[in-house]
């Protein structure tokens, strides 16, 4: 969630005045910008057109794009549901991204849930090594043991000999509870981290 300083110092007229958005493919450009001084033409001449923002590789499991915006940084999927809605997401709230895929902020990919609810979407960790999310190999039971997080809580679903019958736990789990169809799934392809040029 944006916050109240990032709100004050972008106002919804400002957003649409600096920048384009385009709901198909998720993307922000820059505007040119008015006046005749040297430092507006050169600004113009090297961001006017050209795609705003940048993917931020903080986390490894989950990866952002953000926009620089009047100094400030922002969460570009916050800044497209502010773009097209004219509200900024509400506290307790969140923007999910339905294919699970961050960098991917088209605005049929973006729906507003309650915090904690899109966990209900989240892709397989990338130390899993059953295959199954929920599902991992327990020394001291010498069985699989079934552990899935949902509604902000941790679920001890039992431990099973063989890995088909913890999978079914699991699929029962999700069916039961509405759970979204990618959950679990491996991540998408996360973007190449650009290389730096060296002198």
């Amino acid at each position: 969630m944006a916050t109240q300083k990032q709100k004050d110092a972008l106002p919804h007229d400002e957003l649409t005045k600096l920048l384009d958005y385009d709901p198909e493919t998720g993307e922000f450009t820059w505007k040119p910008r008015e006046g005749d001084e040297m430092s507006i033409k050169t600004w113009n001449g090297r961001y006017a057109g050209k795609r705003a923002g940048y993917v931020e590789f903080g986390d490894p499991t989950w990866i952002h794009r953000r926009i620089g915006i009047k100094g400030l940084k922002y969460k570009e999927h916050q800044v497209a549901w502010f773009y097209m809605t004219g509200e900024w997401v509400e506290e307790g709230m969140t923007i999910d991204h339905k294919n699970r895929d961050a960098t991917d902020n088209s605005w049929e990919n973006l729906r507003m849930l309650e915090s904690g609810k899109n966990s209900a979407n989240m892709s397989m960790k990338s130390t899993n090594k059953s295959g199954i999310s929920g599902v991992n190999w327990s020394k001291a039971t010498d069985s699989w043991m079934v552990r899935l997080y949902h509604d902000k809580k941790r679920h001890y679903l039992g431990c099973y000999d063989t890995l088909e019958e913890a999978e079914k736990v699991v699929n029962d789990f999700r069916e039961k509870h509405g759970i979204q169809e990618g959950h679990g799934q491996p991540a998408p392809p996360k973007p190449e981290r650009k290389k730096r040029k060296t002198s």
